[in-house]
């Protein structure tokens, strides 16, 4: 009965924290914001023939995105945990 208990009481703050990201379009871009600038920085940085570019220069371009998407993931953590409207 315990492990029931801890199970909806998970469950309730996992359906809060979507409240709050679908009550705002807004919130809603900064998190696919970021899984997209981590996604394509990440993907930038480990496969050679997406750029086609110096070693340099592809490292350096998808740490930018990289750091860029960490930022924005970031700025949406805040942005769920300081919202009131759930």
């Amino acid at each position: 009965m315990v492990m029931i208990l801890q199970f909806k009481d998970k469950m309730d703050k996992l359906n809060q924290f979507f409240r709050k990201v679908y009550s705002s379009p807004l919130v809603m871009w900064n998190g696919t914001a970021a899984v997209i600038f981590l996604v394509i920085g990440l993907t930038v940085m480990l496969v050679p023939s997406v750029m086609g570019a110096d070693n340099t220069i592809r490292y350096g371009f998808g740490s930018m995105l990289t750091i860029y998407g960490i930022f924005r993931f970031w700025t949406f953590y805040k942005s769920v945990n300081t919202r009131d409207d759930a």
